[in-house]
C-alpha cells in the first residue's frame, strides 16, 4: 500500500495584499515504511535536542507552532528550533530519497482576486487528486492485488469544512470533478484501489505530515523563486535534496505529473534542470 500525506500553503507572488497561490504538496511511501519513517523522524528531532513529539514545520514563527510550544512551557525549545532552522529542515526533507518517497504537488494561481480562498484550495486538492489518479493508472494498481492508496491530509483550513470529502468521494465513485464536471483522465479512482476517504490529521500532532509541511513548504518558495526570482538562495540549498523525488513521466517531465502550477505560464521542468545542475542531481521516476 501507498501511503501519501499532503499539506495545504499559500503564496503571494504579485506583491498585492493577499495570497494569490495555494498549493498542496507532499509525498507517498510505501505503507509497510511507516513505522521506521516516523522513528527516523523522532530520531532526527532527538539529534537537535527535540522530542519526538515536537512539531517541526517550515515555516517556523508559525503562530501555531510558537503557540504549542508556549502552552506547554517550552520556550526553550522553541527557541532551539529556530536556531537550527535550516539544519533541521535539510535532514528531514533528506528523509525522501532514504525512503525512495514519491514527492507531488499541485498549485492554482488565483487569476481573479473576488475568488475565494476557499474554492482555490478545493480546486487545487482537486488537481491533485487527478495527478495522483494518473500515478495510480501508470503504475497499474488496478491489476496489482498488493497495491492500494490511502492519503492522508492535513485538517482543513477554516472554511474548507468537509469539501474535501465531497470532492474526494466524486472523484473515488464517478471521476469527476465536483465544480468544473471535468471528467478524471484516469477514470473513477475506486478503479485502482483508493481507500474510499481522504483521511484527516493535525500537522502539530503527526510527524509524517510535518514532512509534508516542509514539501509544501518548500514548493511555495520555489514557486515564488520561479515567478519572481525571490530567496533562491534558500531555493538553491533545498532543491537538490527534494528534486529527485519528483515524480515524473518516462521522459523525466515533472510538469503536469510530480508538480502543476495551473492558471500560471511558468516552465517548470527549465527551473528544475537549472536546479538540479547545480548539484549534479537527476529526477527519478517515481
Amino acid at each position: 500500500m501507498l501511503i501519501g500525506f499532503f499539506d495545504d500553503t499559500e503564496v503571494n507572488v504579485n506583491g498585492k495584499i493577499g495570497s494569490n497561490i495555494y498549493v498542496f504538496g507532499g509525498y507517498f511511501v510505501m505503507h509497510h515504511q511507516l513505522d521506521q519513517l516516523q522513528k527516523r523522524i523522532s530520531k532526527i528531532k532527538g539529534d537537535y535536542g527535540l522530542k519526538g513529539n515536537y512539531p517541526v514545520k517550515w515555516n517556523l514563527r508559525d503562530g501555531r507552532l510558537k503557540r504549542f510550544y508556549e502552552d506547554r512551557g517550552l520556550k526553550e525549545a522553541y527557541n532551539n528550533l529556530l536556531g537550527v532552522s535550516d539544519e533541521i529542515r535539510r535532514s528531514l526533507l533528506q528523509l525522501l530519497k532514504e525512503f525512495h518517497a514519491i514527492v507531488m504537488a499541485c498549485g492554482l494561481y488565483r487569476q481573479i482576486e473576488t475568488t475565494k480562498h476557499v474554492n482555490c484550495y478545493r480546486w487545487a486538492f482537486e488537481n491533485l487528486l487527478q495527478r495522483i489518479g494518473l500515478m495510480a493508472q501508470s503504475r497499474d494498481t488496478k491489476s496489482n492485488s498488493d497495491s492500494s492508496l490511502l492519503i492522508v491530509v492535513d485538517w482543513p483550513q477554516e472554511g474548507v469544512s468537509k469539501s474535501l470529502f465531497d470532492i474526494y468521494m466524486s472523484g473515488y465513485h464517478d471521476g469527476i470533478a465536483v465544480d468544473s464536471s471535468q471528467p478524471y483522465f484516469s477514470g473513477p479512482l475506486s478503479l485502482y484501489r483508493f481507500a474510499d476517504s481522504v483521511y484527516h490529521s493535525s500537522t502539530l500532532h503527526c510527524s509524517p505530515l510535518q514532512l509534508a509541511d516542509l514539501v509544501a513548504g518548500f514548493i511555495k518558495d520555489f514557486i515564488r523563486w520561479c515567478k519572481k526570482g525571490n530567496h533562491s538562495d534558500r531555493v538553491k540549498y533545498f532543491f537538490p535534496i527534494i528534486g529527485s523525488s519528483f515524480y515524473c513521466s518516462d521522459k523525466g517531465v515533472v510538469n503536469g505529473y510530480g508538480l502543476k502550477v495551473s492558471g500560471i505560464t511558468i516552465d517548470l521542468d527549465a527551473k528544475i534542470k537549472k536546479l538540479l545542475q547545480t548539484d549534479g542531481s537527476e529526477v527519478i521516476h517515481g
